[in-house]
């Protein structure tokens, strides 16, 4: 399915960390100057930290989501937003602090997850707290080595805002966003395909700005084959009563062929449900061979 010009936030928030501009600093503070160089006491420019980073605090956030396509047994795969944390080198040396002791004061854990981008790499971050927004993120205490605390909000600026893309979706060369509806487990591919129908056409109607276009469907295919199965199923039936019409030139053997067809059908189809198999080719072919045997 396809959306020009539509995004959807889920309550999925991510967060990253990027290494802001270094600006001249405003007579820093002498703290560890003599500090020799190393991957926890780089200043800003260029530090790098290894291994995973963990942040002592929960960040879980609400945020918006499409529900206006949503009908019984249907999943939607939604855009995420995140929380970015710039850090400001030139207010981490105001404060006096280091950059690896900023990363590892507190490997501040948050209950989400995301990322931390530091001098052109990339550390997994995993988030283990509860706050609840981004102002009580910005509000979160580091303890540095010299027994020091800051605020993170003196050292970043903390924003609620979306996540860079990683992916982008193309239709007849225009750019749009592209969204899957996919059936949760046990949910019938047929009901679920045409509840979102029904929901696509009162979207279009609720929200005449919107184009959405079917971009591929998995359902059709699984519908024709199913109508293709009975159909089958029901020449199959007929024919087998007037070949025992035909040979056998005998009324009480072709209605008992033509009773017992329906009759052992039905059942077969009801102990199907209770033991938990579904209608697909293979159960509908093996339904038509059986048949074909009774009658023979």
């Amino acid at each position: 399915m396809m959306a020009p010009h539509r995004q959807a936030y889920s309550g999925r928030r991510r967060m990253a960390a990027d290494k802001g501009e270094t600006a001249p600093p405003p007579a820093p503070a002498p703290a560890k100057p003599s500090a020799p160089a190393g991957p926890n006491n780089v200043i800003a420019a260029g530090c790098r930290v290894t291994g995973n980073l963990i942040l002592t605090g929960s960040l879980r956030l609400s945020g918006e989501v499409l529900g206006d396509v949503r009908c019984d047994g249907a999943l939607v795969v939604e855009a995420t937003g995140k929380i970015r944390g710039r850090i400001s080198a030139s207010d981490i040396l105001v404060a006096g602090a280091l950059a690896g002791e900023i990363i590892a004061a507190r490997r501040i854990e948050v209950s989400a997850g995301g990322r931390v981008d530091l001098g052109g790499s990339q550390q997994p971050l995993r988030t283990l707290s509860s706050l609840q927004s981004a102002e009580e993120l910005s509000r979160l205490e580091l303890s540095l080595s010299d027994g020091r605390r800051v605020r993170l909000d003196q050292i970043a600026t903390i924003q609620d805002t979306v996540a860079e893309p990683t992916a982008a979706a193309f239709l007849n060369g225009k750019p749009v966003v592209g969204f899957e509806v996919a059936r949760s487990r046990g949910a019938s591919e047929i009901e679920v395909g045409n509840g979102v129908r029904e929901k696509l056409k009162e979207l279009r109607a609720a929200r005449q700005d919107l184009s959405i276009t079917e971009s591929f469907d998995f359902v059709t295919p699984v519908q024709e084959e199913f109508d293709g199965s009975m159909v089958l199923l029901y020449e199959g039936a007929i024919l087998a009563v007037l070949v025992v019409w035909l040979f056998l030139r005998d009324f009480r053997a072709t209605v008992v062929s033509a009773v017992a067809l329906p009759l052992s059908a039905i059942p077969a189809f009801i102990g199907m449900h209770y033991l938990g198999f579904t209608i697909n080719v293979i159960t509908l072919l093996a339904m038509s061979l059986v048949i074909g045997i009774l009658v023979d």
